[in-house]
């Protein structure tokens, strides 16, 4: 998958939302960053930014999103009537986790815990068992680190 010269949106200015937009910018696409949340509120994100994506804030722009090569959603957003038009209009809409694993190593194993209760505690779990092998391990997701940053 090459990203440069690529228009991606990133849904959420939260943790997983910068990583998304840095990671994205590293590699040659012309990112915006969009939230709900007016620019006030999100100052320690924008900083983290340091001017990698241009910002859309205190709500989204529907030609951002239709326009739009791919669209990122950070995890927890909702669907919104702009993604729904963006896939209406044939652009992709993914979610960071899933652009994470398209830029993995091709031989990493991945391993995903899901359900209702007791995930972090599994993840934290397995992610020690995994760092005990003496293999290179990433131990992420609802824990604070974005897969992306892998």
């Amino acid at each position: 998958m090459t990203l440069q010269g690529e228009k991606v949106v990133v849904v959420g200015l939260a943790r997983s939302g910068v990583s998304a937009a840095r990671f994205l910018a590293s590699r040659g696409a012309e990112v915006i960053v969009t939230d709900r949340s007016p620019a006030e509120k999100l100052a320690g994100p924008i900083a983290t930014l340091a001017g990698c994506a241009k910002l859309e804030l205190g709500g989204h722009v529907l030609e951002s999103f239709t326009g739009a090569d791919l669209v990122v959603m950070s995890p927890g957003v909702p669907e919104l009537d702009e993604t729904r038009a963006a896939r209406a209009a044939g652009v992709e809409v993914i979610a960071e986790i899933e652009l994470a694993y398209r830029f993995l190593h091709p031989e990493a194993i991945l391993v995903a815990i899901t359900g209702t209760n007791g995930k972090s505690t599994t993840t934290s779990l397995a992610g020690a068992l995994c760092a005990a092998s003496g293999r290179p391990s990433f131990c992420g997701g609802n824990l604070g680190n974005p897969l992306i940053e892998a």
